[in-house]
C-alpha cells in the first residue's frame, strides 16, 4: 500500500522537514543536556565547597 494513502501531504512534509533537521535537534538536545549536567555539579561543588569552610 503506498504511503500517500495513509498520510496526506501535509504530514509527509513535516515528516520530511523533522528527518532534515533530526541531527541539529538532537545536538542541541545534547549540548543542552550536558549543560545542565554541569550546572548541577557546578551547583553542588560550591556548596560542597562552601560547607566545607563553615566546619573547619
Amino acid at each position: 500500500m503506498p504511503v500517500r494513502y495513509r498520510h496526506s501531504e501535509d504530514q509527509l512534509a513535516h515528516y520530511g522537514i523533522e528527518m532534515e533537521f533530526n541531527g541539529p535537534i538532537q545536538r542541541q538536545w545534547a549540548l543542552t543536556l550536558l549543560a545542565g549536567i554541569l550546572l548541577i555539579a557546578g551547583f553542588g561543588f560550591a556548596l560542597n565547597t562552601l560547607l566545607g569552610r563553615k566546619g573547619a
